[in-house]
């Protein structure tokens, strides 16, 4: 048996249908997973899911510490990585590439973790998973570091659109269980973006930039100048031999 540390009990007393949790290595992703997991099974024939990218992944990530956990009160399905409970629930493992495989199932409960490595996530969110949940109003938590400003981004920024979504950010620090002389360790061995991403889970996108100076929320703008404003116009192109040609006006 584990305790929740402070931070994880802030999203698990959430009452939000859709969490997104953006948070730093070693937080405690998995863990508070499992607890959200186990809480659901004890409702009498509960379907719950947990997606990792790979299946693999899914098996070295939580299998372990599910079937310790849940041994005693369930059959346990080595092979397909399952788990059904004496009081009719079933809790079932799987990895993104096959998600497919999930069509036309329902769930009451689904942890999607690691979710800025999964490809075409929009796609088989929408197609696949979304319609999985509709029978049953069912819940879902979506757990990731970040990676750039991929999908998650947009997952993360999500709770601007739909009431049904919240989004929290916990760093590696929140957890109280790592030495944090190990983490500033970390700090002076790592990029800075590279930590920033990693253990802040700060979005950065630390690959390609000409200007590493450059951020979108210091740099970027939704309204112009005022008319009255003289500014100069300039144009620039890109011809992308080995990406999509650009076209940008800077004023």
């Amino acid at each position: 048996m584990f305790q929740l540390h402070d931070s994880q009990k802030i999203d698990a007393s959430d009452p939000t249908r859709f969490r997104v949790l953006c948070c730093g290595r070693r937080w405690g992703k998995t863990t508070l997973a499992i607890d959200q997991m186990k809480a659901r099974l004890t409702i009498p024939n509960s379907r719950v899911c947990y997606v990792a990218p790979t299946y693999q992944q899914a098996r070295d990530i939580a299998w372990e510490a599910l079937r310790k956990e849940l041994h005693q009160v369930g059959k346990i399905n080595e092979s397909r990585l399952e788990i059904e409970l004496v009081n009719g629930s079933k809790l079932v493992l799987r990895g993104w590439e096959s998600i497919e495989t999930l069509r036309g199932q329902k769930f009451d409960f689904i942890v999607l973790d690691e979710i800025a490595m999964m490809r075409n996530f929009w796609l088989s969110w929408q197609e696949v998973i979304r319609p999985t949940l509709t029978d049953t109003k069912g819940e879902a938590i979506f757990i990731s570091t970040p990676k750039g400003f991929n999908h998650f981004y947009d997952l993360y920024n999500f709770q601007t659109r739909d009431i049904d979504f919240k989004s929290f950010h916990f760093t590696t620090y929140d957890n109280p269980h790592i030495p944090r002389d190990e983490i500033d360790k970390a700090k002076k061995e790592l990029t800075e973006d590279r930590f920033a991403q990693e253990y802040l889970a700060d979005f950065r996108k630390s690959e390609g930039l000409v200007y590493k100076e450059f951020n979108r929320f210091r740099h970027v703008f939704k309204k112009g100048p005022k008319e009255e404003t003289i500014i100069n116009i300039f144009g620039g192109v890109d011809f992308g031999y080995t990406n999509p040609c650009g076209v940008i006006t800077i004023k």
